[in-house]
């Protein structure tokens, strides 16, 4: 990572490129760049020479493509600052350089600040120390059934991430939103604790069934599970990939949210009717077998959106 000085020693060389182009004007004593409506005229270097901002991105973008040859490059900042992209990207296709295809901004709505309860900004420790408090409480409030000897720290803490990650990744980019504690750590809600007790609840299931002597198969008969709850959880897993894909191609990851909430939703409305334990060996085997790879989906999309997994909670 380098810093905006280092960039800065780049500018002369930038400017004699630009003014060998034949794209650079002066502008009442600015120079820049015309790109017409409605992008307009672009100042690259003051009246009295200074650089501006988008000097400096228009050599880390020139310094990425040349040191690091990338496929795409992807600004991620808040859609204020549409205009200024696109003058980036359209400054690089004036030039002619090829780094000006593989740019993208990918853009998202307002998200204030979060304040104390006085009305001043915190810190992110601050927010993160308080968000661990919060889910602590939430969990000890909202999960009534704890396994015996859990860490509830060590279970607050990977909630707390989750819940903050889960909150504002399953909603669309552009979409303006407020952090609310209570709705991000509702466990029974659309949110972050709800899939990754899911995740947790499978594990009790699996150790359950370890104690009958019932382990997870290496492949599943699918005559043993007939059941429609059954066939609805199939049909979901084979739609991940699709999730991950369409997350991936229109930079949303909501996508991938979403996809999770309809997998955990359906897991709890076939918990009951396909029973492991109590049930012949040969169907709870294949049960089990269905909802390990439920699980294996639910832990793999919540890394991918950068939510921890919770083995015992």
């Amino acid at each position: 990572y380098h810093g905006e000085s280092f960039y800065s020693d780049m500018l002369p060389e930038i400017e004699q490129m630009l003014r060998d182009s034949g794209i650079l004007e002066e502008s009442r004593g600015d120079l820049g760049i015309e790109l017409e409506k409605p992008l307009g005229f672009v100042r690259i270097f003051a009246a009295d020479g200074r650089s501006l901002y988008i000097t400096r991105d228009i050599a880390t973008a020139i310094y990425r493509e040349k040191h690091f040859k990338p496929t795409q490059i992807k600004y991620v900042v808040a859609a204020q600052q549409n205009l200024h992209f696109k003058q980036l990207i359209g400054i690089m296709q004036r030039l002619g350089h090829p780094v000006a295809d593989k740019m993208q901004h990918v853009s998202f709505g307002f998200v204030p600040g979060q304040g104390t309860r006085g009305g001043g900004a915190i810190s992110l420790r601050q927010f993160l120390n308080e968000m661990y408090q919060h889910a602590l409480d939430a969990y000890k409030n909202q999960v009534t059934k704890k396994p015996e000897g859990v860490d509830e720290s060590a279970v607050a803490e990977a909630v707390a991430v989750g819940a903050t990650y889960f909150y504002y990744l399953s909603r669309s980019n552009v979409k303006d939103l407020q952090f609310d504690w209570k709705t991000a750590l509702n466990f029974q809600g659309d949110t972050g604790p709800y899939l990754q007790y899911a995740v947790a609840r499978i594990n009790g299931i699996v150790e359950r069934a370890a104690a009958e002597n019932l382990s997870v198969p290496d492949s599943i008969d699918p005559e043993l599970i007939r059941e429609d709850s059954a066939y609805e959880l199939v049909s979901l897993i084979a739609r991940f990939n699709e999730a991950v894909e369409r997350a991936a191609q229109t930079h949303e990851p909501h996508h991938i949210a979403v996809y999770l909430l309809d997998l955990a939703k359906a897991f709890s409305r076939a918990y009951l009717d396909l029973m492991v334990i109590g049930t012949e060996p040969k169907v709870a085997t294949a049960r089990l077998g269905l909802f390990k790879a439920v699980q294996n989906v639910l832990s793999c999309g919540l890394r991918l959106i950068g939510v921890p997994c919770v083995e015992r909670m």
